[in-house]
């Protein structure tokens, strides 16, 4: 079954979509979508969900409107979400650094051991995976830093779930 925009669209949130929906479907198109644009989608949508920069401006474009404000463009939007400045403080960058420095090392060491003990594939998935899984365990310190705390663990254990897919096949 192929995936349409309009289907994917339903995954927004309501507010999202009536504000959104129609430059959505201008943009994307109604066509079959390519592997790329369903992920960028899905991914849209769950940021539309949980992100605390996309649910601030919804309530600012919620009171411009109502104060009979200018519509607002998707591309409008997009700006004022990535206008939010949210820099992590160095107690919290320097959590980041050592949470990615100590996991790095654990699975440099832990496929060393694996390749000692005979054990090939886990040495190699140890060792392939020894700088993602520790910037992906570090994002939450310092990429992340101001996200809400459920979208930050959504996030993290979808990629680390995601590259347990990859790596078993």
């Amino acid at each position: 079954m192929m995936l349409s925009t309009e289907r994917l669209l339903r995954l927004y949130p309501r507010w999202w979509r009536d504000r959104y929906g129609d430059e959505l479907l201008a943009t994307v198109g109604s066509g079959p979508l390519s592997v790329s644009q369903v992920v960028n989608l899905g991914a849209g949508a769950l940021d539309a969900w949980l992100s605390a920069d996309v649910r601030a401006a919804a309530k600012s474009m919620r009171v411009a409107s109502s104060r009979g404000g200018a519509v607002m463009t998707l591309k409008s939007w997009w700006l004022e979400c990535q206008a939010t400045d949210v820099r992590a403080p160095i107690r919290d960058a320097l959590i980041g650094a050592a949470v990615m420095i100590v996991t790095s090392v654990m699975f440099s060491r832990l496929g060393h051991l694996a390749q000692q003990q005979g054990w090939a594939r886990a040495s190699h998935t140890f060792e392939s995976n020894a700088f993602i899984v520790p910037f992906i365990l570090s994002m939450p310190f310092w990429l992340m830093r101001g996200s809400p705390r459920l979208a930050q663990i959504a996030i993290v254990l979808t990629t680390l779930a995601l590259l347990t897919v990859i790596g078993h096949q």
